[in-house]
């Protein structure tokens, strides 16, 4: 049930499982990989797993490893529900990589369709979203690269996210713009540091961590995050062994110009 690589998404994988009573045995329903190995293939781990009838099989890696792993199950005919953390399952990684291998785009699309994931953002594929929107607009009109280079996916949002969200942390902390200036006014007003993320930013004093809440989705056949049943609910706890609950946070809206505004 379980293919985690050795770095800190594996092991955080592992433990956040285990703290919910999930355990596995090596050999058998847990298969490991060295972190960064990964590249030509996973074939001995997901042959593992299919000889021990594994049916659903959770990856804590990134994406590329994701893509091993799925590539190396195709070959055997091996075809499990993943559940793979949120950075494994890019689907602009995951493409990109199984095409180095030969494989369609079509056809990476219907792989990675039904994998469940998590997401703290809108997919770039929701129209109706408005920084969605408002992203994407403004990489029609400057990105005036050929044709081929005006991609719209989850890496380009993502990218002009953190760039909405870094330009609010630099006007926020006005004449000082140091290090320190800046991480200072971060760690005190995360509250105003708003983006196209559905759930707030958790900088403090304390601690520096990013968004505090994600959703669950599972994949389409055009490679799309969609919430399960169509109903999308945020999810948070904390880095230690907290309850998961509900989080109940309204994204303030965007802009006219687009632009984040720092109160």
């Amino acid at each position: 049930m379980e293919s985690t690589s050795t770095d800190d998404f594996g092991r955080n994988t592992v433990e956040g499982l285990a703290t919910a009573g999930v355990t596995f045995t090596a050999k058998k329903n847990a298969a490991t990989f060295i972190a960064g190995a990964q590249a030509g293939g996973l074939d001995a781990q997901m042959q593992q797993l299919k000889d021990n009838n594994v049916e659903v099989v959770v990856v804590g890696a990134t994406a590329s490893a994701f893509a091993a792993a799925v590539g190396s199950a195709n070959k055997i005919g091996y075809k499990p529900q993943y559940i793979v953390i949120s950075v494994g399952s890019d689907a602009t990684t995951f493409q990109t990589i199984l095409s180095t291998k030969g494989i369609p785009a079509a056809v990476s699309a219907g792989l990675l369709a039904g994998t469940i994931s998590a997401s703290h953002a809108p997919s770039p594929g929701e129209a109706d979203d408005e920084f969605v929107k408002a992203f994407k607009k403004i990489n029609d009109e400057f990105n005036t690269g050929p044709a081929a280079g005006k991609a719209w996916d989850n890496n380009v949002l993502q990218g002009m996210n953190i760039g909405y969200t870094m330009t609010a942390a630099l006007m926020g902390a006005g004449k000082d713009l140091t290090r320190q200036g800046i991480i200072k006014y971060i760690e005190n007003n995360p509250a105003k540091l708003s983006s196209a993320a559905l759930a707030p930013l958790g900088y403090s004093a304390k601690t520096h961590e990013a968004y505090t809440g994600f959703w669950i989705g599972k994949y389409d056949a055009t490679a799309v995050l969609k919430p399960i049943d169509g109903t999308r609910k945020l999810w948070t706890t904390d880095s230690a062994k907290g309850a998961v609950t509900e989080l109940k946070y309204t994204r303030p809206a965007i802009a006219a110009d687009a632009l984040p505004k720092v109160g």
